[in-house]
């Protein structure tokens, strides 16, 4: 049995590997490889060929099953992490990337402009290209409605954030915006995007 993180995950990659051969026009199986990818890559080893894959399988899978969207927006959001880890080396690719992300969010939208979580990517490629106040109006009502939407990357925009007040400020009040005493990582992140500004209220 598999003993590490590492050992797991290419137990992992090997068994949906096998799945793919025997059904190699699956989408599922396209976006579970590169899903599979992206967890290895954020989580296990920040490996610039680990991601590479990743986008491959995202970009086949796309090319499987253009319509559906879940996929395409999971694309455009890893296409987004890729930029992000050039954007220092390689700044032209980078604006390239998140270019490239732009215009596959403007077809998910076309598909469905209704879906939530396009929203959330949406308010990602605006925060990408630099575009905080809209990135941020769009968060604002995101975190009203559902406050765990932006979990797995509040700290990222906190830190991105940090020399815009009026914009941390308004993140801030959307997750005032019916706080219940019990929502402990809601209170966490008020917590820490006041300590990002100073202040304590």
């Amino acid at each position: 049995a598999p003993r590490t993180p590492s050992e797991a995950t290419q137990y992992a990659e090997a068994t949906l590997l096998k799945a793919h051969s025997l059904n190699p026009l699956n989408k599922d199986h396209f976006a579970n490889m590169a899903r599979l990818y992206i967890f290895w890559y954020t989580r296990i080893e920040n490996k610039p060929e680990v991601l590479q894959k990743a986008l491959q399988w995202f970009r086949d899978g796309v090319a499987i099953a253009p319509k559906d969207v879940s996929i395409l927006n999971e694309y455009i959001e890893s296409l987004l992490t890729y930029a992000n880890s050039i954007k220092t080396n390689d700044p032209a690719l980078a604006q390239k990337t998140i270019a490239e992300a732009d215009q596959l969010l403007q077809k998910s939208l076309l598909l469905d402009d209704k879906y939530n979580d396009t929203t959330l990517r949406q308010a990602n490629v605006l925060r990408a290209k630099g575009e905080y106040p809209k990135a941020v109006a769009i968060y604002t009502q995101l975190i009203i409605k559902n406050p765990r939407i932006l979990d797995a990357q509040i700290t990222a925009i906190i830190r991105e954030l940090a020399t815009q007040p009026d914009l941390l400020a308004q993140l801030r009040d959307a997750y005032n915006t019916n706080l219940k005493a019990s929502d402990a990582l809601s209170i966490s992140i008020i917590g820490l995007i006041s300590s990002q500004l100073n202040d304590h209220d």
